[in-house]
Order: C-alpha cells, then sequence, then structure tokens
C-alpha cells in the first residue's frame, strides 16, 4: 500500500511514490512546468528562499559544509568544541554573527582546522606557501625591533 503525507496547510494528501513515478513518467512536460512556474512567481520563490534561509541556519548551514567540505554539522562542532570555539591561529572566538571558516587544504581538500576571516584570509593570500608566511614574519620582527 502507498504511505501517504498530509502537506502543511492543506487538507490534501500526497503520495510520495506515485508523484515520483508520475515524473519519472511525464518529465519533459514537469520539468517545462516548473520552469514555467519558477520565472512567472520568481519574487514569490525568493521570498520563500529568504524567508527558509532566516528560519532555518543550521540547515543552511549544514548543507554548505557538505556540500565543499563534505563533512556535516556534527563533524563542524567536535572542531569547534575541539578548538574551544576559537579560531586555530588566534584568539577569536566563534559567535552566531562571526562563524569561524573550515580551512583546508586546496590540493588534498584535507581539513586543516576552523579559522577566523582574517587568518583564513591570511593564508589565502599566501597561497599556504610556507616561505612567504615566513619572510611576513622576518619582516614584522625587523619592522618592530
Amino acid at each position: 500500500m502507498l504511505e501517504r503525507k498530509k502537506i502543511k496547510k492543506s487538507k490534501r494528501y500526497v503520495y510520495p511514490e506515485y508523484r515520483k513515478r508520475y515524473y519519472n513518467k511525464h518529465k519533459k512536460e514537469s520539468l517545462s512546468y516548473m520552469k514555467t512556474y519558477r520565472e512567472t512567481n520568481k519574487e514569490k520563490i525568493q521570498k520563500l528562499r529568504k524567508k527558509y534561509r532566516k528560519t532555518h541556519p543550521e540547515n543552511i548551514l549544514s548543507s554548505r559544509l557538505k556540500h565543499a567540505y563534505g563533512i556535516d554539522l556534527e563533524k563542524y562542532n567536535s572542531l569547534l568544541l575541539t578548538q574551544k570555539s576559537k579560531c586555530a591561529l588566534c584568539p577569536t572566538k566563534n559567535t552566531k554573527s562571526k562563524r569561524l571558516r573550515v580551512d583546508h587544504c586546496h590540493k588534498t581538500n584535507k581539513i586543516r582546522g576552523l579559522l577566523c576571516d582574517n587568518c583564513n584570509l591570511m593564508l589565502g593570500h599566501a597561497k599556504d606557501n610556507l616561505d612567504i608566511l615566513m619572510n611576513g614574519i622576518a619582516y614584522l620582527k625587523k619592522a618592530v625591533g
């Protein structure tokens, strides 16, 4: 027997398996309909997306982490705990408005830790090149005295 699910804010029921079969059978028409719907309801869709992003920030973060780095929110939070909610290089703390960024090696995609925006940009601009970073340290030591 087909499982049915009630749609929020509606009295009608939807059978997911039926919808999937219908879509697969009528793919061309369905895609055409969806494209037309998106074009005619652009503003409505944008408002709904904005509202969703505002009300579900954890889902958005989880999706971005999964897509960009292949980790879930649980792994991100365990890294945060390991680093005591601080940047791996400086004492900047993680906050809701300023989340720590995932630092990773661009060659191997291995995650190295979590950094604040400034430290992440510093490493990015130095292209993860140790010579550039060491020259920067020497330059600062010489300038400070």
